[in-house]
């Protein structure tokens, strides 16, 4: 019975709905418009008897939308993909395998047995009472016209003019009864593949080819002869002048569970895994996955049509992925991601899980179509008719809440301050192609640097928000992942607390200033009386010195010359006497006019620097040597540069060369003593060497501190003593001091 509706008009043109319905039977529907017809909708969609048609509307991507008297309303989208089930007459829904007929048509394995496919029309074969018999796995059609039929657990099956011509099990030779692979090479040999190893027919028997126990589940012959077969769980091998030669995960494979092998007209061989897909070419390995920009990780099988695109199934679909994307990829590094169109059940798939695992599994006929086996029947694509859905989707931000509280005004906003806590917002784009492919970027200018991927996410939250403007922008693109780059904004103006406004900050700012002077200012205060008790220390500490000196020298020369003049009263009736004691009396004078000299010149501060005190130690050794008959040679820089030394590193010094001085006037014998200054940046050594008798290092004379003392000196102002002396070869004293301690 057939019924016809007006229905709504089209781009100004009268178009008719036809409704054709038949008790069981789902809904029929096509358009005209004029002469024209519009290719057939999905025909599943409505399939209650009762649904009688009352209106209809075509929405701007091509979904037809359907009001029902009893039905309610329904979606019918064009048939992108053409599916056939277990309705259209095939013999089970689990398709397993499918190959081109040499005479046309196609060959569809089943879990229940076979369908050959011609001209719309579907005839079935029965291959045995025995489930097992009809549980087919591989099915292939060798160039004499012979169908081989793997099944899952009776062997392999011949077929001849809808007959069966032979049966082979193990006991006719096969490594196992699962058959997964079937093939024939050039050489004309049936290679078949089963879960217990791999072996060849001609001629009516069966030859063991190797790989024993190995589950077999792909096998191709390249355009070099070679043999290259696929195991779930052994990788790739092989087969070259009768050697197999592995290629696993070791080698760079992604995966060593090998469902499908196909090589491209550059020879180079695509294989697929359980776990991404992989392009061997000269020997080297190339890894693709889901972090490459492929749909899904598992490869059931691969088709190229004559566009240059490659069509993988998997077990959320099938979807197309441009060659030269992936070869593009093999160049120029990993970092880059390849685009694809992935396509399912709002294609017209009736289930999105594709079988594989096996071969042949896919198909592409002589006409170009590919065909694919699925879990609900088989599905068949013309790449020349898929046409891309070229409309960006229209973005939408439905609703924004701050603190739970729904904002109502579309215009910017100016929320009060405290209110960034929690922000949520909550968008979508109006594609009803396919919803659940529609993906999604969002972006917070003013708090996110790059676009952030929410995948088919519809929400976004942000918390903590800064006081400030902020814009929040989201895009999205459809199934075919064409972009609307407009998208949809929000703005608004998060509004600071007091202590977070510049006003705030300033006084802080001038606070901090404020108090770090103060503290500075204190700081300095402290630092000078520090200093002022450290110089009165030090003066004090001078004071005693000096004291301690006069009194040692000046007070002991001056007693010796009070004594001798109390001597010299007493002896002046001796002559002798009285000229002895006045001798003494001017030889102590000396001594006191020297000691009183080198007091005017420790105390003078003009004095504190390296250069003065190299000159008076030069003079003084001079001098000094001079009344024993010692001849005094200096080695001194032709320029000094006048670095400043502190007080006490200037007194240490003079102290323990003039005790070296000393030592030799008294023990050495010398007739000859060098004084020698070197210096350079860092450090300035000052040498003191007689030819005497020398004395062996380490042996003292009883009641003799003088070396002890000069090593005490030296180290109190950081510097360093080195002596060496030898019986009878004299002696050299060194004194090195760092000028960066003595400065």
């Amino acid at each position: 019975m057939d019924q016809l509706y007006n229905a709504q008009r089209f781009a100004g043109q009268s178009c008719r709905f036809h409704h054709s319905r038949f008790p069981g039977k789902p809904l029929d529907c096509h358009w005209r418009r004029g002469a024209a017809a519009i290719p057939r909708w999905s025909v599943h969609a409505i399939r209650q008897k009762d649904n009688w048609v009352l209106c209809a509307l075509e929405d701007r991507e091509g979904n037809l939308w359907v009001g029902t008297n009893y039905g309610g309303l329904n979606r019918m989208q064009p048939r992108r993909i053409l599916a056939y089930s277990a309705l259209d007459g095939l013999i089970h829904n689990n398709v397993w395998s499918i190959r081109e007929s040499e005479r046309g048509g196609i060959w569809i394995g089943t879990e229940n047995g076979v369908s050959h496919f011609k001209n719309g029309e579907f005839t079935s074969f029965s291959l045995g009472k025995n489930p097992d018999d009809n549980h087919v796995k591989s099915v292939f059609q060798d160039r004499a016209g012979n169908l081989w039929i793997g099944t899952r657990a009776a062997g392999l099956k011949r077929m001849q003019n809808g007959r069966i011509t032979g049966s082979f099990t193990t006991q006719d030779g096969l490594p196992n009864n699962q058959v997964n692979a079937i093939y024939q090479d050039k050489q004309g040999r049936i290679w078949i593949g089963t879960q217990g190893g791999l072996c060849w027919f001609k001629d009516g028997t069966i030859t063991n080819a190797g790989l024993p126990k190995h589950d077999i589940r792909a096998i191709h012959q390249d355009s070099t002869g070679d043999l290259w077969i696929g195991e779930y769980g052994g990788g790739v091998n092989r087969l070259h002048d009768r050697r197999f030669i592995s290629f696993t995960t070791r080698e760079g494979l992604s995966d060593d569970r090998v469902f499908v092998i196909y090589e491209d007209e550059d020879h180079a061989l695509w294989i697929g895994t359980e776990n991404g897909l992989n392009r061997l070419e000269d020997g080297a390995i190339t890894r693709f996955t889901v972090d490459q920009g492929l749909f899904d990780n598992v490869i059931n099988d691969i088709l190229e049509d004559s566009e240059g695109n490659m069509w993988i199934s998997c077990n959320r679909g099938i979807y197309r992925v441009r060659k030269e994307e992936l070869l593009a990829l093999v160049r120029e590094g990993k970092d880059k991601r390849v685009k694809y169109v992935s396509y399912g059940t709002s294609d017209g798939m009736l289930s999105s899980e594709t079988n594989g695992e096996n071969q042949p599994a896919a198909c592409k006929t002589r006409d170009g179509k590919l065909w694919f086996p699925t879990t609900e029947g088989v599905v068949m694509i013309d790449p020349k008719q898929i046409t891309n859905n070229e409309l960006p989707p229209p973005v939408v931000i439905e609703e924004v809440r701050i603190h739970e509280q729904l904002l109502g005004s579309p215009g910017p906003v100016r929320l009060p301050p405290g209110r960034g806590d929690l922000l949520e917002v909550r968008y979508t784009a109006n594609s009803l192609v396919a919803p659940e492919k529609v993906r999604f970027k969002y972006r917070l200018e003013g708090w996110d640097q790059n676009w952030v991927e929410a995948g088919n996410r519809r929400v976004a939250h942000y918390t903590n928000l800064r006081p400030g403007n902020y814009t929040f922008r989201v895009i999205a693109c459809n199934n075919h992942e064409v972009w609307n780059h407009q998208g949809a904004s929000f703005a608004f103006f998060l509004a600071p607390h007091f202590y977070q406004m510049w006003p705030f900050y300033v006084m802080c700012g001038l606070f901090v200033i404020l108090f770090g002077y103060a503290l500075h200012w204190g700081r300095l205060r402290v630092v000078r009386k520090i200093e002022r008790l450290e110089k009165q220390h030090a003066l004090e500490k001078e004071r005693a010195r000096i004291a301690n000196e006069m009194h040692d020298d000046l007070g002991s020369s001056l007693t010796q010359i009070a004594l001798l003049s109390e001597l010299v009263n007493r002896d002046l009736s001796s002559a002798d006497k009285v000229g002895e004691h006045i001798q003494k009396i001017t030889t102590t004078t000396r001594e006191v006019f020297r000691a009183m000299d080198e007091i005017v010149w420790a105390v003078n501060p003009k004095h504190d620097t390296l250069s003065s005190l190299v000159d008076y130690l030069s003079k003084y050794a001079q001098d000094f040597l001079r009344p024993a008959g010692i001849r005094c040679r200096l080695d001194l820089p032709a320029r000094l540069t006048p670095y400043p030394l502190t007080t006490e590193a200037r007194h240490n010094l003079f102290l323990t060369a003039k005790e070296a001085l000393n030592n030799i006037v008294k023990h050495a014998t010398a007739s000859e003593v060098w004084f020698r200054v070197a210096l350079d940046t860092t450090r300035c050594s000052i040498c003191i060497e007689d030819n005497g008798c020398g004395f062996r290092v380490g042996s003292t004379r009883p009641g003799g501190n003088g070396l002890t003392s000069m090593k005490e000196r030296l180290a109190a102002i950081g510097g360093e003593f080195k002596l060496d002396s030898r019986h009878g070869n004299g002696t050299r004293l060194e004194l090195i001091v760092q000028l960066k301690q003595v400065q």
